[in-house]
């Protein structure tokens, strides 16, 4: 099932200039260390295809498994005494 959603978007269409767009796939994607999506967009008005990136500014930080056994095995000893 395809989800389609038609939103205002902050540039608008880059052929056009209309507001409206229609996002007809979206794909999240890491690469580089950095999460981002690219969007598919459709315009309502003219009917140009492109697509889109929307970077997330933050890096993304590898779990670190040492923590998590941490406090996984001190919320056993709470949940068992």
């Amino acid at each position: 099932m395809v989800n389609i959603q038609t939103t205002s978007d902050l540039i608008g269409c880059i052929i056009c200039g209309a507001k409206k767009t229609i996002v007809s796939d979206s794909r999240p994607v890491f690469k580089n260390n950095m999460h981002y999506t690219r969007r598919k967009r459709e315009c309502v008005k003219c009917s140009a295809a492109y697509w889109t990136k929307e970077v997330i500014d933050h890096p993304v930080r590898p779990y670190e498994y040492s923590k998590v056994k941490r406090h996984l095995i001190k919320t056993v000893r709470l949940n068992t005494t």
